[in-house]
């Protein structure tokens, strides 16, 4: 048997960056996760933070090794596991050795090496399940879990589903997702971690958001689920799988897969220009701060507001794990109507704020947000009927197909 992880669930995991050890000092965070290219950059600040928590996650961040922008990234020099030149999709297809030795085990003994507390699979990003690099990462869950075992590897296996959002308005590949992820695989690994293209779920239409919670749910029977770059809907969702969500202090709140194939620059929240308001599940700028004589009484803005760039990162942490510590504290059947009654209180808030203050406070995704947590709570596990996947069958479609291509 593996050794399960010790984490109260649900839980908010912060993603940090080279610069921000230092926001460990003031709060106690079980759990963070940091990008293995970050790791291997800057060693012994990862190394300090591995040291003053309880859970240090390595995300491998393979999905890069298929793209170019890995190449124009000075952080991913000094990662070893990062290939020459990108892996060709074709290769990872047909050529077994490529796929299980050098993309799927350097990438597992690296996080092994590094101390990471867990595993996750090595993974590309797919559009789709229609697309060839789906079953590519289903065939890399195989290698992994035979790896594993042959190596008597006793940490706990993830596996990441990094995927396209179009997806998440289709109930029907929902299901196929959930088949080939959870009950092809659901006795040799741990749990998941989510992480969907272009998702900003105050903008999301409700299709969209009520397919990642539905995800979300069925993937978490006897699993912890873990949504990866997502604002405060994680917390949606971590109530109703009792799993948990993270992002950066400063970014992260969204995937794009574009930044795996173009040399992007990261966009930040601006905290120099907005403080994250827990109590609305929202971001204002300073003058509506003013205007609505807002205070906040974390250990940071002692009953005023964060003063600079990273006050106002200490602040979003310090307030995160807050709010995860006492549904932590609420026992699970209830914590659906907790939340309700936050987002309830939100949204008459927002309004008063801003019928007093003449502001302009978005609020119209919380309306979204409640009906997924209402529909929520008649959700149960189901048996599904179970189609066994052919590994072997869908690699001979794929290299039929792309033979067809290279000959037209």
């Amino acid at each position: 048997m593996k050794k399960e992880i010790s984490i109260d669930a649900p839980i908010f995991i912060p993603k940090l960056s080279q610069t921000e050890s230092a926001f460990l000092n003031n709060v106690k965070v079980s759990t963070v996760i940091m990008d293995a290219h970050i790791v291997a950059w800057r060693p012994k600040i990862a190394n300090k933070i591995k040291k003053s928590v309880d859970n240090f996650i390595i995300d491998p961040v393979t999905n890069y090794f298929v793209g170019k922008s890995y190449k124009e990234k000075a952080s991913f020099q000094k990662l070893n596991t990062a290939p020459s030149k990108p892996y060709k999709i074709d290769d990872l297809l047909t050529n077994e050795y490529l796929r299980k030795e050098e993309m799927v085990w350097l990438n597992i003994k690296n996080q092994i090496d590094e101390g990471s507390s867990v595993i996750i699979i090595p993974y590309i990003y797919t559009d789709s399940i229609d697309d060839t690099r789906f079953g590519i990462n289903l065939s890399m869950i195989s290698d992994a879990i035979k790896l594993i075992k042959e190596k008597n590897i006793k940490i706990p296996l993830y596996a990441m589903i990094n995927m396209g959002s179009e997806t998440l308005k289709d109930y029907s590949k929902l299901d196929y997702i959930v088949n080939r992820y959870y009950e092809d695989f659901k006795k040799n690994i741990s749990g998941f971690f989510l992480m969907f293209d272009q998702l900003d779920c105050r903008k999301a239409n409700e299709d969209s958001l009520m397919g990642l919670a539905y995800l979300t749910f069925n993937l978490s029977n006897n699993k912890k689920v873990f949504n990866l770059k997502i604002d405060d809907f994680g917390e949606v969702l971590s109530v109703i799988s009792a799993g948990g969500y993270s992002s950066g202090l400063a970014q992260g709140e969204s995937f794009s897969a574009k930044s795996l194939s173009e040399k992007s620059f990261a966009i930040g929240r601006r905290h120099k220009e907005i403080t994250y308001v827990p109590e609305l599940f929202n971001y204002l700028n300073d003058e509506e701060l003013r205007k609505m004589k807002y205070s906040c009484n974390c250990s940071i803005c002692k009953n005023g507001l964060p003063d600079g760039y990273n006050p106002t990162k200490a602040h979003f942490l310090e307030k995160k794990l807050e709010r995860m510590k006492i549904l932590n504290t609420i026992t699970q059947g209830k914590r659906t109507n907790f939340l309700i009654l936050k987002i309830v209180e939100a949204i008459k808030s927002s309004k008063e704020y801003n019928d007093k203050y003449l502001l302009s406070i978005k609020y119209d995704f919380l309306y979204k947000w409640k009906n997924v947590l209402e529909k929520s709570k008649n959700w149960t596990y189901s048996d599904k009927i179970k189609d066994e996947v052919d590994l072997d069958h869908l690699i001979e479609e794929a290299k039929d197909r792309i033979s067809k291509e290279q000959n037209e």
